[in-house]
């Protein structure tokens, strides 16, 4: 049964009820970070979709690291240079913990030319995802392609996401399927799982 309601709690409460579920906040992160563009009584009343999708951010300061690693709002106009599909690819790293271990990451990102491509290595195969340019746009697929790769490696966890609600921004979250049905319970945010790639 959801638990939606208009009740106040405590960020603390959310803070804690939020981390069995996996979702915690890095270290050196606290209340200042957090109320930086919402004061306390609005990410507590009503609870839980203020607070979750702060936690989606990054720190606005040296060293613009992500407020929680599970959770990411991501920017998808954000391709235009060589880099853009590594640090992508290093973000979904971090929100897996690591779960597909890659290494020897590269791209090359070329606009004018219209190439772009990311290769890495993945259990001992040298991987490589060809992208479409359009503009400055993320191609999307390395986010399927991504959660597909974690499927077939039999990792529990997988990509969901919400692509509708944030303009060009898509709000990106990595669960285990118990703790996604979890978060539904205590969120309004509506995350679906990515098709496949």
């Amino acid at each position: 049964m959801p638990l939606f309601n208009k009740k106040r709690v405590t960020i603390e409460s959310q803070l804690a009820a939020l981390a069995e579920i996996g979702l915690t906040l890095n270290p050196g992160v606290g209340e200042e970070q957090l109320t930086r563009s919402d004061d306390r009584r609005s990410l507590e009343s009503p609870p839980y979709r203020g607070l979750i999708e702060v936690m989606g951010m990054d720190l606005e300061e040296e060293p613009y690291t992500p407020l929680c690693d599970r959770l990411w709002m991501c920017d998808v106009e954000r391709v235009e240079d060589h880099g853009d599909y590594v640090e992508v690819l290093e973000r979904l790293e971090r929100m897996t913990s690591n779960a597909l271990d890659l290494s020897h990451v590269k791209d090359h990102v070329d606009l004018e030319e219209g190439v772009a491509w990311l290769e890495f290595e993945h259990e001992g195969q040298r991987v490589r995802w060809d992208f479409r340019i359009d503009d400055d746009w993320l191609d999307p697929t390395v986010l399927t392609r991504y959660d597909g790769l974690l499927g077939a490696s039999g990792s529990r966890v997988r990509i969901y996401s919400n692509h509708r609600d944030y303009g060009q921004v898509a709000f990106l979250a990595a669960f285990e399927p118990d703790q996604k049905k979890r978060f539904d319970q205590l969120s309004r945010i509506r995350l679906s799982r990515l098709p496949r790639g």
